[in-house]
């Protein structure tokens, strides 16, 4: 009988052990595996944050936008916020971070930077001016 609990045990952890620890694919975003182990090594609710955002959640997508990423998860993280961006609007955004201070904009300018460089949504145009105007005009004040 006691064998039988461990091997209960050994199987139920196994499983757990193989589940994906990643966001799901909300609503054709992408959140990748680092992004996401970077943002829950910080207990940011990644996940949450990119679904409400979705939902035009003004105070989660100006969390989101604002999450302190580093290295190369910061990377997908402005990626991520392009996604994002195309989803709900620029002037969802902008409302959004309506507020922030000049540190803050210079944070999210250089997020959505290297999310159009690295990203693949707008493969000829990889300035911020050329996709998105008025949010470049926005951080730039």
């Amino acid at each position: 009988m006691r064998q039988i609990f461990y091997l209960g045990v050994f199987i139920i952890l196994f499983i757990l052990s193989c589940s994906n620890k990643s966001c799901p694919n909300v609503e054709g975003i992408n959140v990748t595996e680092l992004l996401y182990f970077s943002a829950t090594k910080r207990s940011y609710p990644l996940c949450s944050l990119v679904e409400k955002s979705i939902a035009e959640d003004k105070k989660a997508l100006k969390e989101l936008s604002l999450l302190e990423i580093f290295d190369a998860a910061s990377y997908d993280h402005g990626i991520l916020l392009i996604d994002v961006i195309d989803k709900v609007g620029v002037s969802v955004f902008i409302d959004a971070l309506q507020g922030i201070g000049k540190e803050e904009k210079e944070k999210v300018r250089s997020y959505l930077d290297v999310g159009l460089e690295y990203g693949n949504r707008y493969p000829e145009l990889s300035r911020l001016e050329q996709v998105f105007p008025e949010i470049a005009t926005f951080l730039g004040e």
